[in-house]
């Protein structure tokens, strides 16, 4: 199972660098455009980075690099944007994260170019914890947070929540990069 999710999210990451050209036309046509929808920024590569847990006794691995696609849809169903992610990380415990799911944001202000959201999502993931040598599997509920510059790249973090004494488990940081960033497609 785990080969066939690997082996999947490679392809989606394969195909998400792939162009379409428009034969008669001199802009080129790119797929991204129509998959997500929406108008602004429609597909982000997700690059991630860095955790924090502010309450742990144990030494964890707090380097958390990644790949994965986040598309913006034209549809609100709850807030301002809606979203979808697949992502693949390497977890605090040195073992893979593969997950994905949607979630909505809303701006809440904008200054010096600079919008700030605040917003919530929903994932399933497969967590491997090598350490147990077993894979968790469970579907999580994150408040998130994004600092944006417009069709440049946003710094996202989510909030992991505690079932313990604590009410934080980890602060999750990563950056979102418009695929026309790359390809200069406006």
């Amino acid at each position: 199972m785990k080969k066939v999710l690997c082996g999947l999210f490679a392809t989606l990451s394969l195909l998400a660098l792939g162009t379409v050209y428009a034969e008669e036309e001199t802009v080129h046509a790119k797929w991204w455009k129509n998959l997500c929808g929406a108008d602004e920024n429609p597909l982000m590569l997700n690059v991630w980075g860095m955790s924090h847990h502010p309450y742990s006794k144990y030494k964890f691995n707090e380097r958390n690099w990644g790949l994965g696609l986040r598309c913006n849809h034209k549809m609100s169903f709850f807030g301002e944007r809606w979203s979808s992610e697949v992502n693949m990380v390497k977890n605090s415990v040195r073992g893979k994260t593969l997950f994905g799911g949607s979630g909505a944001e809303y701006k809440i202000a904008e200054m010096g170019g600079l919008s700030l959201y605040l917003g919530g999502a929903l994932s399933a993931m497969a967590y491997e914890h090598p350490l147990k040598h077993k894979t968790l599997y469970g579907i999580l509920a994150v408040p998130t947070a994004a600092i944006e510059l417009p069709n440049k790249m946003a710094l996202r973090a989510f909030i992991i929540p505690s079932s313990g004494e604590h009410k934080v488990t980890a602060y999750v940081f990563y950056m979102s990069i418009p695929f026309d960033a790359f390809f200069n497609t406006k």
